[in-house]
């Protein structure tokens, strides 16, 4: 399927696919999304049933946003366990892929053009679950970091264990490295 959205930054956030409710499981997709602020996200980690075997391809392109409103994001895994996905991201102003608060045993291969911040995020706060046993294999191009986005490919931010990478960078002059770990304070 297809997927466009409005394409303007009007201080809400506009996605291409979000679950209605806890526990959905077992979802196929395979879409083109274009001009929307989060692409596919995934959520309920806390709020009933964790979301499991989700999984497809995914092709986003010209994302938008990427300021306060937590949008510029390609596909948002916030507490999912073991989706599969195959993503293409060109122009994603933030990140293509994001795995965070208590998403386990996922497995993502990405091909990113053109982002804004680092590519794939691995990242959970004091107060949420473990991003851990994740398997990303990433080939990132032509980085176009802005002044608010750290400049590498990937990051590993707060409690994040037990995750694999793998990532190419190449034709990216503004990128600064592959790989930057950070913890957060309490």
């Amino acid at each position: 399927g297809t997927g466009t959205g409005t394409g303007g930054n009007r201080g809400v956030n506009e996605w291409g696919v979000y679950p209605s409710q806890a526990g959905v499981d077992d979802v196929r997709l395979d879409l083109d999304i274009k001009k929307v602020s989060i692409g596919v996200q995934i959520w309920n980690r806390g709020s009933g049933a964790v979301p499991q075997r989700w999984g497809g391809k995914l092709r986003f392109s010209d994302i938008t946003g990427g300021g306060k409103m937590s949008n510029g994001y390609g596909l948002l895994v916030s507490g999912a366990d073991n989706c599969v996905f195959d993503v293409f991201s060109k122009n994603t102003p933030r990140h293509c892929v994001y795995l965070s608060n208590g998403s386990r045993g996922n497995q993502i291969t990405l091909q990113s053009i053109g982002a804004g911040g680092p590519p794939v995020i691995f990242g959970a706060y004091n107060n949420q679950d473990y991003v851990e046993n994740n398997i990303v294999i990433a080939n990132v191009s032509e980085m176009n970091p802005t002044s608010s986005a750290t400049p590498y490919a990937v990051g590993l931010v707060g409690k994040v264990r037990g995750n694999k990478v793998m990532v190419q960078v190449s034709n990216s002059s503004a990128a600064l490295g592959a790989v930057f770990f950070r913890a957060l304070n309490s």
